[in-house]
């Protein structure tokens, strides 16, 4: 009667262990283990022709959302998307914010990206130069 109770506990741990295991392989493979999260902002540009700022990001697919809070020296960005450490620089997102120029603000020659601590070059794109 020991033995059995014993054999069936230690039936019910590597059950367990393995279905663990299962649902963490499947969430990395199937859902490819995504959390929302700050992302690093790589580039930044102004496009003249919409007059946006548009942010170069470190996710791939991730639907990022970029926030600016304007600091004393430079505009402050933090970029949150869905990013996984499965992905290298192959893929880059993207996002547009409106320019600060069309708020009644100055165009910023640069920005800090809240998440590394860089402050990065605003460059400019378009306007048939």
């Amino acid at each position: 009667m020991r033995n059995r109770r014993l054999l069936l506990g230690v039936a019910a741990v590597v059950l367990f262990v393995a279905g663990f295991m299962t649902a963490v392989a499947i969430w990395l493979n199937a859902g490819d283990g995504a959390w929302r999260s700050p992302v690093a902002v790589m580039e930044a540009w102004v496009d003249v022709e919409t007059n946006r700022l548009r942010l170069v990001v470190a996710s791939c697919n991730g639907a990022p959302k970029a926030i600016i809070t304007y600091g004393k020296e430079y505009p402050k960005v933090e970029v949150r998307a869905f990013s996984t450490f499965m992905h290298g620089d192959d893929c880059m997102d993207s996002v547009a914010l409106s320019n600060p120029s069309s708020m009644g603000g100055p165009v910023p020659s640069h920005i800090l990206d809240r998440h590394s601590g860089r402050v990065l070059e605003v460059l400019e794109w378009g306007g048939g130069g």
